[in-house]
């Protein structure tokens, strides 16, 4: 049980080192871990979730990692299951006016104290060793009566920015992922329990060629500095913006540039054009030629729009300082005030 503003990344990585913490001080160590989980991309499948697992898996000394996802749409997983059992059980105590819940302390509080006796009584039939409940409190949350204190985990602490990650390649299409040295995460298209592969025997794996061969990239991390992620943000927009303007600017005759409008009568956002003429740097005083000012030290390039009708020709300005906005594989441009010619 957890109180949170949200179920992301943050809490996953929190609650696997708190767990981690937990079978420590039970003296319980694992030199290998199976991770079995839903395929969210919110908060398990994803690039700041897997980065995380390296800092795991040094903690825990593990020699091995090995985390598996669902495919969507292909029914349920045992942790639906777990949760649903849980869910049952709470159901009927509050049927038989035996729980009042009025928050997550309440919820927790209940499963804790329920914990072995649902287990004596259900735990042969579904496979379960124990039930173990944790709670994950809200910063300054009084938890005074709260079930099991040792069993209660620190507030999650979410950083101001998010740290610079690698993207792992094809994670979307591939469910099996093995953290391997080096920061380095192997993915293939699916999990095998055989004992040839849980014990990294692949490929004498009967179903090796069917689960699909392995691809390892490193996973490169940058920690994210505490400063004002505003400003942040605010650069790194502006440098895209730059590079976008300039490409532009370098827009060769024919290229077609993708054109961003702040005041487009007709409505639009986006609109694709074709370059005219090469950008020019406009030296004179302002002026306006065929309906739109030409500014002092800014270059203009000359397009045809080609995704509206009729086709016009336009001058846009491509500014001098800050450059282009564009979509990826194209040349981009801003124009300041559109004016047919």
């Amino acid at each position: 049980m957890y109180v949170s503003r949200g179920h992301d990344t943050d809490f996953v990585q929190h609650v696997m080192l708190d767990l981690q913490d937990h079978f420590r001080k039970r003296n319980l160590e694992f030199k290998q871990w199976f991770i079995n989980t839903d395929g969210a991309a919110s908060h398990c499948k994803q690039r700041f979730t897997f980065q995380s697992v390296f800092n795991f898996k040094a903690k825990a000394k593990a020699d091995h990692v090995l985390w598996e996802t669902c495919a969507p749409g292909h029914g349920k997983g045992p942790w639906d299951g777990i949760g649903a059992v849980v869910k049952r059980l709470l159901r009927a105590l509050e049927i038989k006016d035996k729980v009042y819940v009025r928050g997550a302390l309440d919820i927790y509080n209940t499963l804790a104290n329920h914990a072995d006796s649902w287990h004596k009584k259900i735990g042969s039939k579904v496979m379960l060793d124990k039930f173990t409940f944790h709670y994950v409190p809200g910063k300054g949350e009084d938890l005074t009566g709260a079930a099991l204190p040792e069993n209660v985990l620190k507030p999650i602490t979410r950083p101001k920015n998010k740290p610079s990650v690698t993207a792992v390649p094809d994670i979307r299409s591939r469910f099996c992922f093995e953290f391997r040295d080096n920061d380095k995460v192997a993915t293939r298209a699916l999990s095998c329990h055989c004992d040839k592969c849980l014990s990294r025997k692949y490929r004498s794996c009967d179903a090796h060629k069917a689960m699909g061969g392995w691809k390892a990239t490193k996973i490169y991390y940058e920690r994210a500095g505490g400063q004002a992620s505003k400003s942040a943000m605010r650069s790194r927009k502006e440098k895209l913006s730059d590079m976008r303007r300039l490409a532009a600017r370098n827009a060769k005759p024919g290229a077609v540039v993708a054109l961003e409008s702040k005041d487009d009568n007709e409505g639009f956002g986006f609109w694709l054009a074709e370059g005219v003429q090469p950008a020019k740097f406009h030296y004179g005083e302002s002026k306006k030629v065929d309906g739109v000012l030409l500014e002092k030290r800014n270059f203009y390039i000359t397009v045809k729009i080609i995704d509206r009708y009729p086709t016009t020709s336009t001058y846009h300005r491509v500014q001098a300082r800050t450059l282009a906005e564009g979509m990826e594989g194209e040349r981009g441009g801003r124009h300041a005030e559109p004016g047919a010619a």
